[in-house]
């Protein structure tokens, strides 16, 4: 009877393990897709003209502590922290003496792609991006 008891013990716990370990692999980073650098290839009003820049000087990099980096055309940069909730992408540029949040929402996101939409001067953006070698 020690004995069935001892093994039912063992199977149990192994088998709590098991699951546990499993549970723990699918808790994957939700950021991961979105850390490294990324190269602008495309970038227009939502609401019809196309932006007279050359997307190829607009250029994000997200790091895996959450500081990120970004430069645009004009040699505009800026760079601090950022936070992800779902498809909402909260950036804090801290260059600036008195730090400026920015909101954009992330329509795509895998391996390769990223598209971000926000808000500048009143009007909605639209920056398709590549994932840039580092």
């Amino acid at each position: 009877m020690l004995f069935l008891r001892t093994r039912l013990k063992t199977g149990i716990h192994s088998l709590l393990c098991f699951v546990l370990l499993t549970l723990l692999s699918h808790c994957a980073d939700p950021n991961e897709q979105l850390y490294g650098r990324w190269s602008a290839t495309q970038a227009d009003k939502l609401a019809g003209d196309s932006l007279k820049l050359d997307p190829s000087q607009i250029g994000f990099k997200f790091d895996t502590n959450g500081i990120y980096h970004y430069v645009s055309t004009l040699g505009y940069q800026e760079a601090g922290y950022y936070t992800r909730s779902g498809q909402k992408l909260v950036a804090t540029d801290t260059t600036q003496a008195i730090p400026i949040e920015r909101e954009a929402i992330i329509d795509l996101l895998d391996e390769d792609s990223l598209h971000l939409r926000w808000k500048n001067q009143g009007q909605e953006l639209l920056v398709k991006l590549i994932r840039a070698s580092e």
